[in-house]
């Protein structure tokens, strides 16, 4: 797994406002870097990110559902 591209997702949705969280918004990060990986290999990157970061959200809060919705956004 590429771990700057993961870090730097997961940095992403920690910190960034939730109305600016957008499956394209994700992949963007990616896309910035010139950091081109297979599809494969960036959604499980994209969902482990969502997984760690949706751990310190509160089941049911909006952030919570938010990043929920970038799996589906991004399958």
């Amino acid at each position: 797994m590429n771990t700057h591209l993961f870090t730097k997702i997961y940095n992403f949705l920690v910190n960034v406002e939730e109305e600016h969280i957008t499956g394209a918004s994700v992949i963007y990060q990616e896309i910035e870097d010139d950091l081109w990986v297979s599809k494969d290999e960036l959604r499980s990157i994209i969902s482990q990110a969502v997984t760690l970061a949706n751990s310190q959200n509160i089941r049911g809060s909006s952030h919570h559902t938010t990043l929920l919705e970038i799996l589906s956004e991004v399958s």
